[in-house]
């Protein structure tokens, strides 16, 4: 992956670095950006096609020349049902297996990395060396060890935390696969009020974690002002998933195959509605920078492939437009 040959890069500012500027690119444009704004349903003409997006709140209609789903293609197979495309969508979907989702916890330490003496880089936690067959313990048993688990401390990595937050660090810990039988049955349960049986259930793993952190890092012990559990169930709320699929599709030889012969931006499905485009991961492959490259994919199926790539160039280079395909 090119975007690792120098090392991971991290955004001074955290993550919200990239949104600020996505936004301010979008709005430097005349677009706007609406957040907490769930899409309802898709708009369309007379025709069948599809011409904008209902927003939820407040049944706020928005029309556009097109449509960009980068939600993933089982969410969008949901706002397709009773449309002429539908059938022939679920036909190409069936062999798309998704991914398992994930266990996330999120701890806010008292002190700052530099006194804690947190490193930047991440780590990984492995129960042995035979990892396809830890993960099938795994998966079988909710009790036994993790699969993996992944150790990191955004604030190390980030030279401008310190400033914004003295005395304070974080911790983010993910571990995985993480099945969705095991949280099926909570489906449609709200954020905060799933049961006392599921806070038990996650509570569990919660712990677990958190005496990995202190195995690893015992000078995290004590330090604990804040902690969080996630689990595949958020990943459908705040990603609008239907599995916990943290990365989508798996990238298997169907899924390959898929790439060669339909799924692209403007899918090759009987059917398919003008005006509607794929991007995202699914459409690439797991992970940020593929689904980067998905919107490269998305704006060249719109403007024509000389006219997206002149804009890719200018907005990266010629240099950093090599660097992005090479």
């Amino acid at each position: 992956q090119v975007h690792f040959s120098e090392g991971a890069y991290f955004p001074e500012g955290g993550p919200p670095a990239i949104t600020r500027a996505m936004v301010r690119k979008i709005e430097s444009q005349g677009g706007r950006v609406f957040v907490r704004a769930r899409v309802e349903g898709l708009l369309w003409d007379q025709h069948g096609d599809v011409e904008g997006v209902v927003l939820e709140k407040e049944q706020l209609r928005v029309k556009a020349p097109w449509v960009v789903s980068s939600i993933g293609l089982h969410s969008t197979e949901q706002f397709l049902q009773e449309k002429p495309c539908h059938k022939a969508f679920l036909q190409r979907l069936s062999p798309l297996e998704r991914t398992h989702g994930h266990l996330f916890l999120f701890v806010g330490l008292r002190g700052s990395a530099e006194e804690l003496k947190l490193p930047s880089n991440n780590l990984w936690v492995l129960p042995g060396e035979d990892l396809a067959k830890c993960m099938e313990e795994f998966q079988a048993d909710p009790t036994a060890p993790f699969g993996y688990v992944g150790l990191a401390f955004p604030s190390a990595k980030d030279p401008s935390y310190s400033a914004r937050h003295p005395n304070r660090c974080t911790c983010a810990v993910v571990a995985g696969d993480a099945p969705w039988d095991w949280f099926h049955k909570w489906k449609g349960t709200k954020v905060r009020h799933r049961g006392e049986d599921y806070e038990a259930f996650k509570k569990k793993f919660e712990e677990r974690l958190l005496n990995i952190l202190y195995t690893q890092y015992p000078q995290t012990k004590g330090r604990v002002e804040y902690v969080n559990m996630g689990t595949p169930l958020d990943t459908n709320f705040y990603l609008g998933k239907t599995q916990g699929e943290s990365y989508g599709l798996q990238q298997t030889m169907a899924k390959s195959q898929a790439d060669i012969e339909w799924l692209l931006p403007k899918p090759k499905v009987e059917h398919w509605p003008k005006g509607l485009l794929l991007a995202g991961q699914d459409v690439t492959g797991d992970g940020f920078a593929p689904a980067l490259v998905s919107a490269i994919f998305a704006s060249c199926a719109i403007e024509g492939f000389l006219p997206g790539w002149l804009n890719i160039v200018s907005m990266l280079g010629f240099r950093g437009t090599l660097r992005a395909l090479f």
